[in-house]
């Protein structure tokens, strides 16, 4: 039954269109946007939401694509990799950029028990995101540091939701957000 709570808490952020939960200007000008969670699974025992971030260094634009994943206790290892698999039969891989260690695992408390949760993230080009919007991904599979498994994804979700996504970023980029701005 919690894992049931949980897929339906991670599945509720699954919006028609993607909302900006972080949008900061540094006095430098750099810039970070980072759009809401997306579902992009369910299960009666796991479930997993995205999100896209977007962060412009310099004269750098980066993307990254976050998972949370409700599967347990896990650690990944930076480079362990994600890969999509399309309709097509084509695929993308993808890298984990940030270190899970055996602490680094959030975890939600109810009276139906405990759920761990982690969130690997990906760097991922404009390329790969247009890839991915044009295309429409199946399945995933997810390597952490003991073994890898394999999620279906169901009515294009991650093509969709990262549509979405990308096109919020892209919307708000044209808007200015430092601390003077309309004040």
């Amino acid at each position: 039954m919690k894992h049931f709570i949980v897929a339906l808490f991670l599945s509720i952020p699954c919006c028609v269109f993607a909302q900006i939960s972080v949008d900061k200007v540094e006095e430098n000008g750099n810039r970070i946007i980072i759009t809401d969670y997306s579902s992009l699974y369910t299960g009666w025992t796991n479930a997993a939401s995205f999100r896209l971030g977007y962060i412009h260094f310099e004269d750098v634009e980066l993307y990254n694509l976050s998972l949370l994943l409700n599967e347990g206790k896990m650690q990944i290892e930076e480079g362990r990799k994600l890969l999509l698999k399309f309709s097509d039969g084509s695929t993308m891989e993808l890298s984990n950029s940030k270190q899970i260690g055996p602490a680094d695992y959030e975890y939600r408390t109810s009276k139906y028990g405990t759920t761990y949760l982690v969130c690997p993230s990906y760097k991922i080009s404009e390329e790969e995101i247009k890839r991915i919007i044009e295309g429409e991904v199946v399945k995933i599979r997810i390597e952490n540091n003991i073994e890898f498994f394999d999620r279906d994804i169901k009515k294009n979700k991650l093509s969709k939701g990262l549509k979405n996504a990308y096109n919020a970023i892209q919307k708000k980029k044209l808007t200015n957000n430092g601390l003077y701005d309309g004040f």
